[in-house]
């Protein structure tokens, strides 16, 4: 990779709640990471997405406890 060149990270965050939704948004801006996050408030959501366009996503953050599917129940899936 050119040293000029930036890596810009494609993320799915499922997470129902809006106060975690903002911290982590909040703390990956911190981190001065080149990225883009997906949110799904749903397990079921995430997974639809997932089976029809995995390759756009570089990394997969669950929360455990979800309406419907838990994030574990997700991670089993994937």
């Amino acid at each position: 990779m050119d040293s000029n060149e930036s890596t810009t990270f494609h993320i799915l965050l499922v997470e129902d709640s809006e106060h975690d939704w903002l911290a982590f948004r909040r703390a990956f801006k911190k981190s001065g990471v080149s990225g883009e996050i997906t949110r799904y408030a749903r397990a079921e959501e995430a997974l639809d997405r997932l089976e029809k366009d995995a390759a756009s996503f570089d990394l997969v953050v669950t929360d455990y406890k979800l309406p419907g599917l838990s994030g574990l129940e997700l991670s089993r899936e994937l």
